[in-house]
């Protein structure tokens, strides 16, 4: 025996499309019958139901006949659709609900004519009772739902405000690191400023020292004797004197 074999025995025939279709029409049915709408479909059909029954064991009282009857084998016959769609989805686990056996019963008694049959349709009043299970559970469900929503709103909340307090935390200290920046190029200014102020003071010391050294250059100059003059002078005696003599 080759291993595929052995796979096949032990998983099983693979299905067909129709056993899957038919598995996927088991399950809307499912669906659709345990759903709020068909739920209050059949408890409004009940009811009315009863209200006719009720409204038939009145007139027979006082001898006054209505004819409901076509109505009622109307709404026999969508109980009998309803219960048959119940037994084809739920297969045996439709047995295991006492609700839908009695709902059997009923609409058995019914269509096979027994007496007093029609006067038993209020028996199909447990139908409220899931009907308000359902209606609890898709409440509880739906306040699930909203809590958890909640939960995860306030989650994103808590992110978002770590997120803002990260945020808020980086831009103080960059405003922090601005501002150190500033001080630093404000105390560079200033001390630019004092060094411009020094050059200028130094400048005009400079101008004013090569200034005095310049006068005082020039005093030295004009202190100084010319020995040419000197000679010249030292001459003039001389030649005055000589003609004199002569």
């Amino acid at each position: 025996m080759t291993a595929a074999a052995v796979q096949s025995l032990v998983v099983g025939a693979p299905k067909s499309s129709k056993d899957v279709q038919g598995q996927k029409w088991i399950a809307m049915t499912q669906q659709y019958l345990k759903s709020s709408a068909c739920q209050l479909f059949i408890i409004a059909l009940v009811y009315f139901d009863i209200l006719l029954a009720s409204t038939e064991i009145a007139a027979a009282n006082d001898n006054t006949t209505y004819h409901f009857e076509p109505l009622r084998t109307l709404i026999l016959f969508i109980h009998a659709i309803e219960i048959i769609a119940q037994m084809i989805a739920l297969r045996s686990r439709f047995f295991d609900d006492w609700g839908f056996i009695v709902d059997l019963s009923l609409i058995a008694s019914r269509a096979l004519g027994l007496p007093h049959s029609h006067h038993t349709g209020f028996l199909r009043a447990w139908r409220l009772i899931p009907l308000i299970e359902t209606y609890l559970a898709n409440e509880k469900s739906e306040h699930f739902e909203t809590k958890r929503e909640l939960s995860r709103q306030l989650n994103v909340l808590e992110e978002l405000k770590k997120k803002t307090i990260a945020l808020e935390s980086e831009l103080e200290q960059e405003r922090i690191a601005r501002k150190q920046k500033e001080d630093v190029a404000m105390i560079r200014l200033e001390e630019v400023e004092t060094l411009r102020e020094a050059l200028k003071i130094a400048a005009v010391e400079v101008a004013a020292a090569m200034q005095s050294q310049e006068v005082e250059m020039n005093s030295m100059m004009l202190a100084v004797p010319n020995h040419e003059d000197e000679n010249e002078l030292r001459d003039l005696p001389i030649r005055s004197i000589s003609p004199a003599v002569e």
